[in-house]
Parts: C-alpha cells; structure tokens; sequence
C-alpha cells in the first residue's frame, strides 16, 4: 500500500472513530424527549416505547433567572405519582441527589433541563400516567419532561469502539513514520 492509500485509510477511520464518539456524546447532553407536560397541571399519559430507564425533568427557560438554578430552588420538591394506565400499578420515582439536583443540561435554545427523578418502565409499549401531585410548586413557565435517560457509565461505555477507531488510526499514522 503506498503511502497517500495509507494516508486516506487513516484519515477515514479517524473520520468513523471520532464521529462515532462525538454522536454518542451529542446523545448525552441532549437525549431524546418522550413527552413534554405544561401548566397548569403538568401531568399527562405517556407512551413509552421501550423497556428502560426514564427521567422526569425540569425545563427551565433561558431567561428563568439565576436563583432558579441553585439547589433548593421550589420546583426540586415537586413530587410525582408514575403508574400503568389500566392497571393502576405504582412505579417508584427514585429522587436524585441529596438536593434533588443531580444534573443540568442545555438544550440548543438556552433552556435548562435539572433532572428530579428516575424510573424503571418493565413493559414496552405501555401507557403511563405521570401525575405531578403539587404543581403550584414549579412555575408556569416551566415545562416538565420525560427524557430517555442512560446513566453516564453506560455511555462512556459505548464510545469505546470510537476510541479504539481513533488509537487505530492514530497507531497506521505514527508507524511507518517510526520504521
């Protein structure tokens, strides 16, 4: 192989390897919305398409101010009642963190998504009727959603096969330059 083939195969898989691990990066700060609920209940059924972990989350607007960002702010006490539509069978919403803050993310728009709480969906597709019992505790302009969520671990986990597509392409580039 003379060495502009070798060039252009290192720089495709290095091209593969990083868009990979950019893809899967992109996913985790902005990962898919299943439902979005509005005043003045926030609370609504929801479809979920697979068996998995959720979340219900936050949406704060860009312009919310900076105090609604800090621990402790009203809407980290708001309390949600997650069950099968039909069965009427509980699903534990599993509070995250000692604050109730576990992360913050933006969106493209500037909004701020905090995390409340996760839950564990066992059937698929199901009907769930998420109930916010105290919504005069988040503001009206403040949306609630419910997100795909995959935990930090699991997502470094999969931009493995990037990286090694990177130290590959990285290894073809640096070896005939050594021989």
């Amino acid at each position: 192989m003379d060495a502009m083939n070798m060039f252009c195969s290192v720089i495709f898989i290095f091209f593969i390897g990083f868009a990979w691990i950019f893809g899967y990066l992109i996913r985790m700060m902005y990962p898919k919305k299943i439902s979005v609920f509005t005043a003045p209940g926030f609370s609504g059924t929801v479809t979920l398409p697979k068996a998995g972990d959720y979340a219900v989350t936050i949406t704060l607007p860009h312009n919310s101010g900076i105090a609604s960002n800090l621990p402790g702010a009203s809407f980290y006490s708001a309390q949600f009642s997650i069950s099968t539509t039909g069965r009427q069978q509980d699903i534990a919403l599993q509070r995250t963190g000692k604050w109730g803050a576990y992360s913050c993310n933006k969106d493209f728009s500037g909004n701020n998504s905090h995390i409340i709480g996760l839950f564990h969906c066992h059937q698929t597709p199901a009907n769930y009727d998420i109930i916010c019992t105290n919504p005069e505790v988040i503001h009206d302009t403040y949306k609630v959603e419910i997100i795909n969520y995959i935990s930090l671990g699991k997502q470094m986990m999969k931009t493995i096969p990037g990286w090694i597509l990177v130290f590959i392409a990285i290894g073809l580039l640096i070896i005939p330059q050594v021989s």
